[in-house]
């Protein structure tokens, strides 16, 4: 297999977040070059920062934390489609194209707009999202998870996060903030394990390869 590209942003203090949510917090605890035995540092991170799984249980009272998925859920085929030339914001189930070119059972990755985003001089706030009916459209090929390039599957001012709960009913995690830039529709394989936590999210580190 060949790296075809790392998806995940860089952690640091300016690394874009969710409206609201604290950047990562990098601190020096020793340094060697004032005359400590070692370089020792402290990592502080928000759950949900930088490119992350959400579990059903970020939206669903009761619902499945990351530690009820197997490892293998994030280690395994997967499948891009790059919608990255349309205009428009809300992506409907129209907007998906021929369906059938996508494999069932893949981890199915959407490239829009938002991927170009991650790289401006300032967070973008006309972002790209998903409709649920573009969600339902997405579950009839029984992916395992479904990734984005955005922080939400819904609009970033969404309280009721429509797209990310027909995701979380149907029991699949979303894989967010995903770079895609760059990347064409087709198969890969795809590895974004969790961190060993029960919680309701996890940042990863999302590889993709070349089959």
């Amino acid at each position: 297999m060949r790296l075809v590209k790392d998806l995940s942003l860089p952690l640091a203090a300016t690394t874009p977040v969710f409206p609201g949510d604290p950047p990562p917090e990098l601190r020096p605890l020793a340094r060697i070059r004032d005359g400590a035995p070692l370089d020792v540092s402290s990592l502080h991170l928000h759950a949900h920062v930088g490119t992350h799984l959400d579990a059903p249980s970020h939206f669903l009272l009761g619902a499945p934390d990351l530690s009820a998925f197997p490892p293998d859920t994030f280690v395994g085929p997967a499948f891009v489609v790059d919608l990255a030339r349309l205009p428009k914001d809300r992506i409907e189930a129209s907007d998906l194209g021929d369906l059938t070119r996508i494999p069932r059972r893949s981890r199915l990755l959407l490239r829009t707009r938002n991927s170009a985003c991650w790289h401006g001089p300032s967070p973008a706030v006309d972002l790209a999202f998903l409709d649920p009916q573009a969600i339902d459209a997405l579950l009839a090929r029984r992916p395992v998870l479904i990734g984005f390039d955005a922080y939400s599957l819904d609009p970033l001012d969404s309280t009721t996060f429509p797209a990310h709960t027909r995701l979380a009913t149907a029991g699949l995690p979303a894989l967010v903030a995903l770079d895609l830039d760059g990347v064409a529709t087709g198969s890969y394989t795809l590895v974004c394990p969790p961190l060993p936590v029960a919680l309701e999210a996890s940042p990863v580190r999302a590889l993709l390869f070349s089959l």
